[in-house]
């Protein structure tokens, strides 16, 4: 890869954390994994997604100069309710059988359960694959995704905790600034 490329997929050192957060400048994240453990602290599986799948984005060609937006609408995804049996979220072929990413330390459920909490880069590549299926999906009729990110939450009960991913996503109308009004 020459220095001017850019990776929009995870490789064979992408083990990362299921955690991060960003808690206005406190972060809580796991960092590297598995035989990577202990690199790049300051991030994880979410902040990763987010980067990776941000890049994807496509831009919108404005000959006349840069694009802005209107009409901005903010969205969110996550594991609720009926996504857990049956929904678009839900997927058998996933390495957790959703397309965001869970965890669940309940024995009973051993297709969810990771108990080093450490996701590797196939299953890494496998939710970063299903994000922009999932931003299309949700998009509001005539607007554009404009920007997502990727958080989690931990929720820890007296017999077994979970962690799960989800999405704040921003979409908007797209207009073409072209100096004398709207194209």
């Amino acid at each position: 890869m020459d220095g001017n490329s850019i990776n929009l997929w995870f490789d064979s050192t992408d083990y990362w954390h299921e955690l991060y957060q960003d808690f206005g400048g406190n972060i809580y994240a796991g960092g590297k994994c598995g035989p990577y453990v202990g690199e790049s602290p300051n991030s994880g599986a979410p902040l990763e997604l987010t980067r990776k799948l941000n890049l994807r984005i496509p831009g919108l060609g404005c000959p006349q100069g840069p694009v802005y937006y209107t009409d901005i609408e903010d969205g969110f995804l996550g594991l609720y309710g009926s996504d857990f049996e049956t929904g678009f979220l839900y997927d058998a072929n996933s390495p957790c059988h959703y397309k965001l990413y869970y965890r669940n330390d309940n024995p009973e459920e051993p297709w969810a359960n990771n108990p080093s909490r450490c996701i590797c880069p196939e299953h890494m590549n496998y939710y970063l694959s299903k994000g922009m299926e999932l931003v299309n999906h949700y998009q509001p009729a005539g607007k554009n995704i404009i920007s997502l990110y990727y958080s989690c939450d931990e929720i820890l009960g007296a017999r077994y905790g979970n962690c799960f991913h989800f999405m704040y996503l921003q979409y908007g109308t797209p207009h073409c600034n072209g100096g004398g009004g709207d194209e």
